[in-house]
């Protein structure tokens, strides 16, 4: 298998389905990245003084609401909100419900890129238990590993910068029982846009993953299939070409034969 060559092709269509459109003066950015409803992620560019704002227009908020989900008010999921605002750098705007982020010509597909991964997350928050909402879906896996602390050895939130120069966030990488290690990263939903964001993040890392492990580093992705009890066929076998496993969370046997260290 041809790694260059997958990797040129992947990266070749990635930049073919990215679509800027001039709107007076403001950008419109079509992408193919969709969020949890399946809708393609579209945002707003525009300059701010010497800066740029980009914006998803209002349009997630304006979107949960309309399914019957309030996030901005105080509440268990507007905490959950903030958390993931804060971890992906990104804010949003109290008085028109933006979600956007400010970032430097220098910084530009960086902050894209963050106010992209934050969408998908926030969007992630309509899989979430309404009657009982206790935490994110990588709080629940963490509180699981400490529980079970001598079972695993795993370093938390790692960021590889990647081949785009684009930083990829993952929740963990394990070492496992036989020393292999295993990138690993936490979904709270199993859809086209976990598939194509796995894709991505394990792909754009070739170079480090080639540079500093030889090759040798595995990825596996964990899913709350609780809010996913038939997890599609087509997207597992999209992973399983690139070698990436796919763990349901409720499956621990599974969990502890993969990602377990004894």
């Amino acid at each position: 298998m041809n790694v260059e060559q997958i990797s040129k092709e992947y990266f070749n269509w990635f930049k073919q389905n990215n679509q800027f459109t001039l709107h007076k003066d403001v950008i419109e950015l079509s992408t193919p990245s969709v969020d949890s409803f399946g809708d393609n992620i579209n945002l707003i560019l525009k300059p701010e003084g010497d800066k740029i704002r980009i914006s998803d227009d209002a349009y997630v908020v304006w979107n949960l609401e309309s399914h019957g989900l309030n996030i901005t008010k105080k509440s268990k999921r507007n905490n959950l909100l903030n958390s993931i605002l804060s971890y992906e750098s990104v804010s949003l705007d109290n008085s028109t419900n933006e979600i956007y982020k400010i970032s430097s010509m220098k910084n530009i597909g960086q902050s894209i890129h963050e106010v992209i991964q934050s969408i998908s997350k926030i969007t992630d928050l309509m899989y979430l238990n309404k009657p009982n909402v206790k935490s994110i879906f990588s709080e629940d896996v963490f509180n699981y590993l400490k529980e079970n602390k001598d079972d695993y050895d795993y370093f938390p939130n790692l960021q590889i910068i990647g081949q785009s120069k684009l930083p990829f966030n993952f929740d963990a990488l394990f070492t496992t029982e036989n020393r292999v290690k295993k990138l690993s990263r936490f979904y709270n939903s199993f859809s086209k846009s976990t598939m194509e964001n796995a894709l991505l993040s394990w792909l754009d890392t070739i170079q480090y993953r080639e540079e500093r492990f030889d090759g040798s580093l595995q990825m596996a992705i964990v899913v709350n299939d609780e809010n996913n009890k038939k997890l599609s066929r087509e997207y597992l076998d999209a992973l399983s070409e690139y070698k990436i496993e796919v763990i349901p969370f409720s499956d621990k046997q599974r969990f502890r034969k993969s990602l377990g260290a004894s």
